[in-house]
């Protein structure tokens, strides 16, 4: 499903707890398959909050 997602979005709203260092990690580890997935990567909003 997140494959998919990535593959077909034209924008990321990541959302992370503050109190959770491990779901912080995990919004780097998405980025990295965002990268890998999309060529155009960088013209793609992500928003992190």
């Amino acid at each position: 499903m997140r494959r998919l997602s990535i593959a077909t979005s034209h924008a990321f709203i990541l959302v992370y707890s503050v109190d959770s260092m491990s779901s912080f990690e995990e919004i780097r580890r998405i980025i990295e398959q965002i990268k890998e997935q999309r060529s155009n990567y960088a013209e793609i909003p992500i928003v992190v909050v």
